[in-house]
């Protein structure tokens, strides 16, 4: 029992900043017209690159992904690499990132390459940092740190509270009560 308030103690205290941020940026997505935001900021940038090189890619093995790799070494691409399709005479490749994404439009005849590059808003950053979709491994990662601790911390406080023998009864009431919002709301009220 010593034990269970000691972990409890030192897990609140390491999860406080994770959990505040998580119910903070959770509750600023449930109502985004709080943050007035400027559109984000989007635009087009033209250049090209040797054919020669569009080909030597084009012949070797996930032309896609090495493509991804020339052109965010070569040009100012905001994102990762995520996905890449190849046409008759076009490759489309698609970055993403928390920060941002980039379309890049690459004409296999001519070299000519056309980045539509648009940077995240402060609500973006917010939800995608929130959902981790696409950020990086690391903050993938967090998030999932964050999640188990956040588990193990409810759980053992879940445990303490019903070692309060004066209070099992009402523990028992509200997490009953508590259960019984959750499914009335899931089953009544999604469509």
């Amino acid at each position: 029992m010593k034990a269970s308030r000691a972990i409890h103690a030192y897990l609140s205290a390491f999860a406080f900043i994770a959990l505040m941020f998580f119910a903070v940026t959770g509750f600023l997505l449930n109502h985004p017209n709080w943050l007035k935001s400027k559109q984000s900021d989007a635009h087009t940038t033209e250049m090209s690159l040797p054919q020669d090189q569009i080909r030597e890619i084009l012949d070797g093995p996930t032309p896609d992904k090495n493509m991804g790799k020339l052109l965010s070494s070569t040009f100012n691409t905001v994102g990762d690499f995520k996905s890449g399709e190849i046409f008759d005479d076009e490759i489309m490749l698609r970055f993403a990132s928390v920060k941002g994404t980039t379309t890049a439009f690459i004409d296999i005849q001519n070299g000519d390459v056309s980045l539509d590059i648009k940077k995240s808003n402060v609500p973006s950053i917010i939800r995608e940092l929130h959902r981790g979709k696409d950020a990086s491994g690391s903050w993938r990662f967090l998030i999932d740190i964050i999640a188990i601790i956040t588990l193990l911390l409810s759980s053992i406080g879940f445990f303490l509270f019903f070692t309060i023998r004066y209070r099992l009864a009402t523990s028992l009431k509200l997490c009953g009560a508590s259960l019984a919002i959750f499914i009335s709301v899931f089953i009544f009220t999604i469509p």
